[in-house]
């Protein structure tokens, strides 16, 4: 499940997020996210078949929809979104890897981490969640269809 990718000017590994504060920020993100699926991608009928983008595909409308969603969360609700993506980040420092968040300030752990570069950071380990999500994509549609089956019998 490790990623790594650079930003910055700095190497940063995406540790995980436990499941529970993953379903927290999904279910805060909701709305984007049906924004993003309805934009850009095309419905698919067959589980385990790949996503695919929709040949209408806007991504100008796409990124309208989400700064629009972003700015209608509540401070807490983007409060509790990038503290928890940057708590399932790391950063390279020497030979060694060092957490992101620091709860002695609640806050970056890195002086050089402005606000820009935190949204950055919080996009890149949210992607890494999307991404090991779709990577069990097949898994899934086919727990949800057994268990989907074992309801209607």
């Amino acid at each position: 499940m490790l990623l790594e990718f650079d930003l910055a000017g700095n190497r940063y590994r995406f540790d995980g997020i436990p499941p529970l504060v993953e379903t927290r920020i999904a279910r805060r993100l909701t709305p984007l996210m049906a924004q993003a699926m309805s934009t850009m991608l095309k419905r698919t009928s067959k589980p385990g078949k790949p996503l695919e983008l929709r040949p209408d595909a806007n991504v100008y409308k796409f990124v309208e929809g989400v700064l629009n969603r972003l700015g209608s969360l509540s401070d807490d609700d983007t409060d509790v979104v990038q503290r928890e993506a940057l708590r399932g980040l790391s950063r390279q420092v020497g030979g060694d890897w060092e957490t992101m968040w620091s709860e002695a300030i609640d806050g970056p752990a890195f002086a050089d981490i402005d606000g820009a570069l935190m949204m950055g950071l919080t996009i890149r380990s949210l992607g890494c969640v999307v991404k090991n999500w779709l990577q069990h994509s097949e898994d899934l549609d086919a727990a949800f269809n057994a268990g989907l089956a074992e309801i209607l019998h």
